[in-house]
């Protein structure tokens, strides 16, 4: 049973700084990239495949150990887009997953677009992430 304080603590309301202006101008700086992406823009296209490791035989593949942790998973869970499209991220999140803090890492270092829209398998983990945690 909890008890309620007999005088709480009153509420503040503090306002919504903001500056008026016209549809022209706020679509025309909608137009503008962010500080940082024209930037990001000339940066070498290669960049992230040159960071990635060299391929392994594993890599379009499951691994037993893949095999095995996803077979233990909930079927809901089963991450099976993910696991048809990028088998190598499967393969790691197998891994990974009796280490709980290595696997929030890696889940967020995905779901998160490191690669500037470069085609990584975002949409297939917003898919069905939600279901790891």
């Amino acid at each position: 049973m909890s008890t309620k304080p007999e005088n709480p603590p009153p509420i503040t309301w503090e306002s919504i700084d903001f500056e008026p202006t016209d549809f022209d101008v706020a679509r025309a700086a909608l137009e503008e990239p962010p500080a940082g992406v024209k930037a990001l823009k000339k940066a070498d296209p290669n960049f992230w495949i040159k960071q990635r490791k060299p391929a392994q035989a594993f890599d379009n593949r499951l691994t037993d150990a893949a095999h095995d942790w996803v077979s233990q998973l909930p079927q809901a869970a089963r991450p099976l887009d993910l696991l048809r499209a990028y088998p190598r991220i499967v393969n790691k999140l197998a891994e990974v997953w009796p280490n709980g803090e290595q696997c929030l890492e890696m889940l967020d270092d995905l779901v998160v677009d490191h690669l500037a829209g470069l085609g990584v398998a975002v949409g297939a983990l917003r898919h069905g992430s939600s279901s790891f945690r």
